[in-house]
């Protein structure tokens, strides 16, 4: 079992974990949650509980992409709209994200295990968008649709 393999059965693991204990807005649409997460760790907010809503909101993100990348997988077009809105409304944004640690954990009031879990899931999250586009492309060529990004 490689490492990547590893960082994705503790995503899987850490995000059951929060979707059972929290009631986070996993139905927000993905364009929204790239947006809100983006600007949240461009500028972190010193409010007390705000980096665990955000590792929750980058959970559900992680779900979110990974509906996406099924849609595409079973060839069915919702995963190219899906695609279509979030690049027509700027994104996607965190793919490409590198974050300030320091200042995230200065913001949070967090320790290095607390920022481990962010920089972990903007891994896991640029990993899933690679296989996304991948699946892009595929499922655009096969329709004769040229997709960009």
């Amino acid at each position: 079992m490689g490492p990547m393999m590893l960082v994705e059965i503790y995503v899987t693991l850490l995000s059951f974990m929060f979707v059972i204990t929290s009631a986070m807005d996993a139905n927000a649409p993905l364009h929204l949650l790239d947006r809100r997460i983006y600007e949240e760790l461009s500028e972190p907010t010193e409010t007390l509980g705000r980096g665990d809503l955000v590792l929750k909101e980058m959970i559900a993100y992680y779900c979110n992409l990974y509906d996406v990348f099924n849609y595409l997988k079973w060839k069915d077009e919702k995963g190219l709209e899906m695609i279509d809105v979030l690049e027509k409304e700027g994104g996607p944004k965190l793919p490409s994200m590198e974050v300030n640690g320091e200042a995230i954990k200065r913001a949070y009031k967090w320790e290095d295990r607390e920022l481990e879990m962010i920089t972990t899931m903007l891994t896991s999250i640029k990993s899933l968008w690679n296989k996304v586009t991948d699946k892009v492309y595929q499922f655009s060529s096969s329709l004769n649709v040229p997709h960009r990004f």
